[in-house]
């Protein structure tokens, strides 16, 4: 399952790749906010670029981190990043995890909770824009301490932006 809120849909819309184990799914997608606040949504298959990206991330000289069950961690990234590429995924086993866009300290702008019974196969690829400086990326494994993560991270768009702005 998928649980994802962005504070400002046309400045953060919610772009996922979610692993369906090569089978064909059903894809609920729910607006739990008023009827003031409506959304647009499509869903697809992946298309190149974005369905190789999974497998590249990995590979790619971007970042990368492993995280124990239960822990919490913050990775800022320059203001020049227009767009990140971030993957969660696990050996197999179970993946329980949150993962937020801040802008300053505590000010969540965009965030997905997953849980998947094998983040191998089911993992979650989460492309986030970056509007303005002092971003960073909170991951939270909420799973016990015997479900470490894998955390991969990549700028798949870079501008150069004005960091007093």
């Amino acid at each position: 399952s998928l649980y994802a809120h962005s504070e400002n849909g046309s400045m953060y819309p919610i772009q996922s790749l979610i692993g369906t184990k090569g089978k064909y799914v059903n894809v609920e997608l729910k607006n739990t906010g008023s009827k003031m606040f409506p959304m647009n949504a499509a869903c697809a298959y992946a298309i190149p670029p974005l369905s190789s990206a999974v497998k590249d991330i990995v590979t790619d000289n971007g970042g990368s981190a492993y995280i124990d069950g239960g822990a919490i961690r913050m990775y800022p990234f320059s203001a020049e990043v227009d767009q990140l590429q971030v993957l969660l995924k696990t050996d197999g086993k179970l993946l329980k995890a949150k993962i937020e866009l801040l802008n300053g300290p505590n000010n969540v702008k965009q965030e997905y909770e997953v849980y998947a019974s094998s983040g191998d196969v089911t993992s979650l690829f989460v492309v986030f824009e970056t509007k303005g400086a002092g971003n960073s990326i909170r991951v939270k494994n909420l799973a016990s301490q015997e479900y470490p993560l894998d955390f991969y991270w990549r700028a798949s768009v870079m501008g150069n932006k004005d960091a007093g702005q």
